[in-house]
């Protein structure tokens, strides 16, 4: 094994590891839990969780014009898809195959172990997991989930406190 290979598998095992805890903290927000009671729907509510856990690594200020600017959020947006271009597919093809490779194995992977004999055990973890893997991969995702989110904020729930420790 390369350096190279050593680095490339090091980079996707820290993104998989990061994306879990992201999942992770997003599934035992209160957040989630009641934008799930107020929707009634698993996939809204899990899509607006993760950009509410997204826009929480922002600093406050910079949160805040998020929410309202949508062309502040866009530019935020833009860079975390950007960022992730090495193991995104692009019709353009420049992107790095080994790790675009190495990458899509490791979310099957986690993806199967959300299932026992062909079906899905783990639900909402299973749901999160697949939107995290488009939130980090399609631009219009993102954007649709903004927009989802902007709705269940502004029209269906009062604005909320950030969480301590973001």
């Amino acid at each position: 094994m390369t350096n190279q290979d050593i680095t490339r598998f090091q980079t996707v095992e820290a993104s998989i590891e990061s994306w879990m805890a992201f999942v992770e903290y997003a599934l035992a927000s209160d957040f989630y839990k009641e934008a799930l009671e107020k929707l009634g729907d698993a996939g809204r509510a899990s899509r607006i969780t993760l950009l509410w856990t997204y826009l929480n690594t922002f600093s406050e200020k910079d949160r805040r014009r998020a929410e309202e600017d949508p062309e502040f959020f866009y530019f935020y947006a833009r860079g975390f898809i950007d960022e992730l271009a090495t193991c995104r597919y692009r019709r353009e093809g420049y992107y790095d195959h080994d790790t675009r490779s190495l990458f899509l194995g490791k979310i099957k992977a986690v993806l199967r172990a959300q299932m026992e004999d062909g079906k899905v055990v783990r639900p909402v973890r299973y749901l999160f997991l697949t939107h995290v893997v488009r939130f980090c991969s399609n631009l219009s995702f993102i954007i649709e989930s903004y927009d989802m989110y902007k709705d269940y904020m502004f029209r269906l729930r009062s604005r909320v406190e950030r969480p301590r420790g973001l």
